[in-house]
């Protein structure tokens, strides 16, 4: 089988350094929408109880699949000796917006 041999000897520690930075976002996010989950504590039976766990799932389940979805981009990128960091970048992105979407979400299941 014939090297594949990469237009930019640093794609792949830069498409290492984006997925490290996927997995950090992701636990930063989660951590922030967790902590949002705690604003039930004070709010009692008038909360949205099931929104609330849905937005914190959705999260928690997003963050995942990105990063799955990010690993598996990045070999196979690796296998056809191509760029694989803005892939990575999209799945950054797609966490950041569920977390904005879920921090939206419990907030309004906790308004009172």
């Amino acid at each position: 089988m014939a090297e594949i041999s990469y237009r930019n000897p640093n794609a792949r520690a830069r498409g290492v350094a984006v997925l490290l930075l996927q997995a950090v976002v992701s636990a930063g996010v989660g951590y922030w929408v967790f902590m949002q989950t705690f604003r039930i504590a004070g709010c009692g039976s008038a909360c949205n109880f099931a929104l609330a766990e849905a937005a914190w799932h959705t999260q928690i389940w997003v963050s995942v699949a990105a990063f799955i979805a990010s690993l598996v981009a990045i070999l196979w990128s690796w296998h056809k000796g191509r760029e694989s960091w803005w892939m990575v970048a999209i799945g950054i992105a797609l966490i950041l917006a569920t977390g904005v979407v879920s921090t939206i979400a419990i907030v309004a299941a906790t308004e009172l």
